[in-house]
């Protein structure tokens, strides 16, 4: 390796990504384009472009971008065309008449067909859309460089990794190891634009990975490369055309980018590509084809789409859809013109009936007085419109009513919503708190107050935990001022008492005087958005002035400011609460104390009272299945305590339970400013297997396995890593890659020691790497060994091995040790 030529970092800047991947994408475009005549120029190898990257960095984004635009100037509802590249023309020429006089003169029947036959296969063959070609293999020399550069990469000897890479390239530069490696180095390095470049060089070389178009994708969106991005996701395409995600993403980027035109496109061969069972994907995107030809005005071909597609995936089609095109008919006093000349506000004011066909569903009938009301045309839902829904079944059409009601509700038309409460609170159905909340509310703004505040009392004892009932029948004096230290004294009381119920209530309407009643989720999320008291107090004002709602109100009785208690016993007490509470299962109320709390100036007077305030929000948004607020909260946890492993088991917790992937990304910044750190690794390695990208798992458990080689756990990731890169259709060199998934799974066997969970898990690699003796030896060690905890169950391997054993031996054939197993085993 002594006679590689030496090229520091600084000087691969001669070999311009940028200008090789201009080079490639110029070439992919003009690929459809080559004509048969023999004075073409040919493209510029990626050898000539390494030594002059001037020779194509003219080429701006903006000649790339229009040169996509002219390559269809068809009409938008013609047939799309964009992605199938022109047919190249056979260089064959045509054969002469085998007949003919002069051939017969000059050759004989066999030197014609040789003529004929030779000049057929020296002909080019057409290209296939779709169809992969065949990977180009590096020479065997080569092969060993680009090994000995991950070698030495791998090592930290970059410079000479370089060196390596770069004769690869100098003497065979159409292939994309080199390329891999180079992006690899640079990435290491923190050179995030550099390292894509490369990589998108590699990819170009080697088109057949979409995963790989789809990887590059997100890294170009991550660098703010829209347009990199779409491209990516094109070629991703071409790779995998029946993959609807590719599809939707790059379509969704050019809309973004204001490439409407080529969308829509995007979005035709998008539904052309899919199949019988895509019924759901055909309708989506028919749907994104007739909304952009809607924002172009052309609305009649939008409604053909929607209606091609709602006849080529009957059944799949929504209720609300159909809703559109029913057909409603105004009937009004004026004549056509005057109404005409009329806003549609008072076009609305002057019709006076509404007539609709006899046979429309109730609940179609239902959603249109529901429009009327919100349009504040309460005039035209009369006896006709309404009866019907009125004189039906509650406990079937009760949810249509409750609808009605609240519409009333909004536009404070309290006596006819009334009547339709008045159904749904004497049914069996809906007589639940939130419906006599209604009803108690309407009762209220009609004046029958003392109706009203039975209504109240009903929810209160259908709903303890509901707020805004006790408090609308409170009948406390408001000249009459509470002791804080008396209440505080009763809480301690009842609570040695056991009386659990009284206990929570006294304790809120104690806590209530400093704490912010949290009203919505808007308010709660504004609260865990802010860092400081006055911010969290500012939030919650826009948030409350954004509903036009009061900032404050009487909400609670009001205490002497002369008995104060000591902070300290009151936080304990505090404590105390969020227990029970915690015993109790109620979530819901734990979370709205615990955040409430958040703008309690008392409790945020001392920092350790702040922390442990957190630290109480982070739990009671795990238990109550809030993966948002936990998420934020737990990320700033992991931040501060970066070498904390409990920490880190919290921020497992929450993240297995998140519905979004924002730890993804969050955990890779965090692995640029911590590469040391164990924990990040592991995450970001199980992150990778999951997504995957099994190349990028191993190198993230390898270096972890580096810092900590004693760790079990570690060495079972490596080892399922390598099962299931063996298990992949296209990998190369299997039996490497079961040998070194072997190894590992008895490196962790001998770390783990022998116990169920190490024999259970070799023995599931084995059956899934296709060694069934192996697997069924591991599985009956895992059957003879006891529970690691016996007392609970849970714990126990025995069934799971149980009935993979009965698998293995039901695919045998030997049906008498299926059932032997799974008798003994599993059967209860």
């Amino acid at each position: 390796m002594d006679d590689v030529p030496k090229v520091s970092i600084s000087e691969t800047q001669l070999l311009d990504p940028v200008a090789i991947l201009k080079q490639l994408q110029l070439d992919d475009e003009t690929e459809g384009q080559e004509n048969e005549t023999s004075t073409e120029k040919p493209s510029t190898s990626i050898e000539a472009v390494a030594n002059d990257p001037n020779a194509v960095r003219e080429q701006s984004d903006e000649e790339e971008l229009s040169s996509e635009l002219e390559e269809n100037n068809e009409d938008e509802d013609e047939k799309d065309e964009e992605w199938i590249p022109e047919t190249k023309k056979s260089k064959v020429s045509e054969i002469d008449d085998p007949n003919s006089e002069a051939e017969t003169d000059h050759c004989t029947q066999f030197e014609k067909e040789m003529d004929q036959t030779s000049r057929q296969q020296l002909g080019k063959k057409k290209k296939r859309v779709g169809v992969r070609t065949r990977r180009r293999k590096l020479d065997p020399a080569l092969q060993g460089l680009i090994g000995e550069a991950n070698l030495r990469f791998a090592r930290g000897d970059k410079e000479t990794a370089i060196r390596m890479c770069m004769e690869v390239i100098r003497q065979d530069p159409t292939v994309p190891e080199p390329f891999q490696t180079l992006a690899a180095l640079y990435d290491e390095n923190g050179e995030a634009e550099k390292s894509l470049q490369f990589s998108l060089i590699a990819a170009h070389l080697a088109p057949q990975d979409p995963e790989e178009w789809a990887r590059l994708a997100d890294l170009s969106l991550e660098l703010g490369d829209q347009s990199q991005a779409a491209a990516c996701y094109r070629k991703a395409i071409d790779a995998e055309p029946e993959n609807p995600r590719y599809h939707l993403a790059r379509c969704e980027l050019l809309e973004q980018l204001g490439e409407m035109k080529i969308a829509l496109r995007g979005y035709k061969r998008f539904i052309q590509v899919l199949r019988d069972d895509q019924g759901k994907d055909f309708l989506h995107g028919s749907k994104e084809i007739a909304r952009i030809l809607h924002q172009k005005g052309d609305v009649e071909e939008a409604k053909n789409i929607i209606e091609t597609a709602f006849k080529k995936t009957s059944g799949l089609y929504t209720l609300d859809i159909l809703c559109s095109k029913s057909i409603v008919k105004f009937s009004s006093d004026l004549p056509q013109n005057e109404l005409e000349d009329l806003s549609p506000e008072k076009q609305l004011q002057s019709f006076n009936k509404v007539v609709i066909p006899e046979d429309t569903p109730l609940d179609i009938r239902a959603k249109l007085i529901i429009v009327l009301i919100n349009l504040k045309a309460c005039h035209l839902v009369k006896d006709d419109l309404s009866n019907e829904l009125l004189n039906s079944n509650v406990e079937e059409f009760g949810d249509l009513m409750l609808d009605v009601a609240e519409a009333y509700m909004n536009q404070e038309k309290y006596d006819i919503a009334e009547v339709y409460l008045k159904q749904l609170v004497q049914s069996n159905e809906f007589n639940k708190a939130a419906v006599w909340l209604f009803y108690g509310e309407a009762l209220f703004k009609l004046g029958h107050l003392e109706e009203a505040e039975k209504a109240y009392q009903l929810v209160v004892d259908l709903a303890p935990q509901h707020c805004d009932a006790p408090l609308s029948i409170l009948t406390q004096d408001k000249a009459e001022l509470l002791d804080s230290s008396l209440l505080y004294e009763r809480c301690q009381l009842l609570f040695s008492e056991g009386q659990t119920e009284e206990f929570i209530d006294k304790a809120k309407m104690l806590f209530n005087r400093h704490f912010i009643n949290i009203r919505n989720r808007d308010e709660l999320h504004a609260i865990a958005s802010a860092k400081k008291l006055v911010s969290k107090n500012r939030a919650l004002s826009e948030v409350r002035a954004f509903y036009r709602e009061p900032i404050k109100f009487d909400e609670g009785p009001s205490f002497q400011e002369d008995n104060q208690i000591e902070l300290s016993d009151e936080f304990e007490l505090f404590r105390k609460l969020c227990v029970l509470l915690h015993n109790l299962k109620r979530y819901d109320e734990l979370q709205r104390l615990t955040f409430s709390a958040l703008g309690s100036p008392h409790f945020n007077k001392k920092l350790e009272h702040s922390k442990e305030l957190t630290f109480y929000c982070l739990i009671s948004s795990f238990r109550n299945g809030d993966s948002y607020h936990a998420y934020n909260i737990v990320r700033e946890l992991v931040v501060k305590n970066i070498d904390n492993h409990r920490v880190w088991n919290l921020f497992n917790l929450v993240i297995m339970r998140a519905d979004d992937v924002r730890h993804n990304r969050f955990l890779m910044r965090l692995m640029s400013r911590h590469p040391d750190n164990l924990a990040l690794g592991i995450l970001n390695g199980h992150n990778c297997l999951v997504a995957g990208t099994y190349k990028y798992s191993l190198g993230e458990y390898m270096s972890a396995f580096r810092q900590a080689k004693t760790n079990p756990m570690i060495a079972m990731m490596l080892g399922l890593a390598y099962t299931h890169m063996a298990c992949q259709k296209f990998s190369a060199k299997k039996h490497s890659l079961v040998v070194q998934a072997i190894a590992f799974l008895n490196v962790y066997m001998e770390l783990r020691g022998p116990c169920q969970e190490s024999y259970y898990n070799l023995g599931r690699a084995m059956h899934q790497l296709g060694l069934l003796p192996n697997a069924v030896f591991y599985y009956k060690k895992t059957l003879a060994l006891k529970s690691a905890i016996p007392e609970n169950n849970n714990f126990d391997l025995k069934r799971e091995a149980a009935y993979n054993l009965s698998l293995i031996y039901q695919n045998s054939g030997n049906e008498d040790l299926v059932r032997h197993y799974i008798h003994k085993y599993i059967v209860i």
